[in-house]
């Protein structure tokens, strides 16, 4: 059920998407608990639902839970944890809590890169979206570092003509240009 929720929000089928992600999410709290890793997953790929149909309150809920789940089951150095506060610092960005946003990020930056190195598509998934929050608080040199580091590995990672690559690309782009 999870699987075919990822599946339909990749296609933009959001309400069933969703549909699925719930079904999962009660089955796994009925055979796992509300504490099981496998039950933040749920909250998890149900939080991006929400997300992508802008219902931001509703994911960072999601999301919240998903992340409290994998702190007390699996620890703060946790790569599942790490994503959940990737997550936590997209929502708080989408918000404009830009604070709270860089905190998280700059968590999940660090647990990525002790686990998976420098060069890894998600230490610059990391990267890319501190770039994001760096820029919204004013800190353009910081915020084109990082970006720029996140293009060196996406392209590195994933080639020229990736879809993360290009947007950062367009990200690096643009960035400069509103600076003045």
């Amino acid at each position: 059920l999870n699987g075919l929720g990822v599946i339909l929000r990749l296609q933009g089928e959001h309400d069933q998407a969703r549909e699925y992600h719930e079904q999962a999410l009660s089955i796994r709290e009925r055979a796992l608990g509300r504490e099981h890793p496998e039950t933040a997953w749920c909250l998890h790929h149900l939080g991006m639902v929400w997300r992508a149909q802008g219902e931001y309150e509703r994911a960072r809920e999601c999301h919240e839970q998903a992340l409290g789940i994998r702190e007390r089951t699996l620890g703060r150095e946790h790569l599942d944890t790490a994503w959940s506060m990737h997550n936590m610092g997209v929502m708080h960005r989408l918000q404009g809590d830009h604070t709270r946003a860089r905190s998280y990020h700059e968590q999940a930056l660090a647990v990525r890169e002790r686990a998976f190195g420098l060069e890894h598509r998600d230490t610059a998934r990391s990267l890319y979206q501190l770039g994001l929050v760096l820029y919204a608080q004013g800190a353009a040199v910081e915020s084109l570092d990082r970006l720029r580091r996140a293009l060196a590995i996406f392209e590195l990672r994933l080639g020229r003509d990736h879809p993360e690559t290009r947007a950062t690309q367009q990200r690096l782009v643009a960035l400069p240009n509103s600076l003045g």
